[in-house]
């Protein structure tokens, strides 16, 4: 079942959210609020079944996380829960116009980055360690 996610399905929704997100520019609309957060949402579900497939692959075969394409698609995951954190707090603020195409952008440079090798051991060690002591400094 989680196989038939694609990197289309979360992008659609995402592009779709942007587009109705860059409507409240021209006009304002009642119905628009429930439909971003919606597309919103069940992108960012698609996206989170997607990387938890990939990381249940990898961890019968390989390191989880340990590819451009992995890392590109967990900062866009990251980015998608802020936007939707701040949509749930702040909903009359349009942090969509912001952060949407830099998600996009991201999920396009995975795209792009699909075929390169995956970390070695060692190189993937340092890229946790590098971004586990930067996580604890930022706390």
């Amino acid at each position: 079942m989680l196989s038939g996610i694609s990197i289309i399905c979360f992008a659609a929704s995402y592009s779709v959210s942007l587009g109705l997100e860059s409507t409240r520019l021209l006009f304002r609309a009642r119905f628009r609020y429930p439909l971003v957060v919606g597309f919103g949402i069940a992108g960012w579900i698609a996206h989170s079944l997607f990387l938890a497939f990939r990381i249940r692959l990898q961890l019968d075969g390989g390191l989880p996380l340990s590819s451009w394409l992995d890392w590109c698609l967990l900062a866009a995951w990251v980015l998608v829960a802020m936007y939707l954190l701040s949509a749930f707090l702040n909903p009359r603020v349009a942090t969509g116009l912001f952060l949407l195409p830099a998600v996009l952008i991201l999920i396009g440079l995975a795209c792009l980055l699909r075929d390169l090798p995956t970390f070695s051991q060692d190189a993937a060690t340092r890229w946790w360690g590098m971004s586990h002591g930067l996580t604890l400094l930022l706390g």
